[in-house]
């Protein structure tokens, strides 16, 4: 057996179910990928997040106190592994990844539209334990594509489990995203989209009349 270090032995059980952890400030939103996720209590209905206070979406929901868990399927896994391995400090991953999203039906933070299932939690409690904040949320709202649930998964769904590096495990076999995300194609698809905004409120058939003004 090969020795692992016990600051890397988390490595070891990273197969968790990946989610997509969708949170909202007043006008900035973020996406993320999680998989540090564990149910704590059915009555109530309590979950736990565990997320590293580097990330902005701990910043996020140290203010907000709400969030909502999306769950994708083997579709996804290029939006999941790009949102997993950017940070939204200076990235909004929802226009950057043109992410189509709805309002939810508790919480102010968006649901992704293509998700098989999601989960709108309030959060109830915070502890930092060692490197990580502990985000303890009660699910206020859930709700599960009825093609794929009959109140349980079933195989058609294709859950995404982590199993590190770009490797995702979904219905028995790996799967990878096809996109290799990096910080140039990130800066160019911003300011892509940016100019657009521009050139959307500059045409000509938008700008006001000068006697309406």
């Amino acid at each position: 057996m090969i020795t692992v270090e016990p600051q890397k032995a988390n490595r070891l059980i990273h197969s968790g179910q990946v989610m997509l952890l969708s949170s909202r400030l007043e006008m900035r939103a973020n996406l993320m990928a999680v998989n540090w996720v564990t149910w704590i209590s059915c009555d109530p209905p309590l979950l736990g997040v565990s997320i590293a206070p580097s990330c902005f979406t701990h910043k996020i929901l140290r203010q907000s106190g709400d969030f909502v868990l999306c769950i994708p399927d083997a579709s996804q896994v290029s939006l999941v592994h790009e949102v997993g391995t950017i940070s939204g400090h200076s990235l909004d991953k929802f226009r950057v990844f043109d992410v189509p999203t709805h309002w939810g039906q508790m919480v102010k933070a968006l649901t992704l539209t293509y998700s098989i299932g999601a989960m709108e939690c309030e959060v109830v409690d915070y502890q930092k334990i060692g490197d990580h904040g502990f985000f303890v949320a009660q699910v206020l709202y859930a709700g599960a594509e009825e093609s794929v649930w009959d109140g349980r998964w079933m195989p058609e769904a294709e859950l995404l489990f982590y199993v590190g590096g770009d490797r995702y495990l979904a219905g028995g076999r790996i799967v990878q995203p096809k996109v290799r995300v990096d910080y140039y194609t990130l800066r160019d698809r911003r300011l892509k989209r940016e100019q657009e905004a521009r050139d959307l409120f500059d045409a000509p058939s938008r700008r006001i009349p000068e006697d309406l003004r």
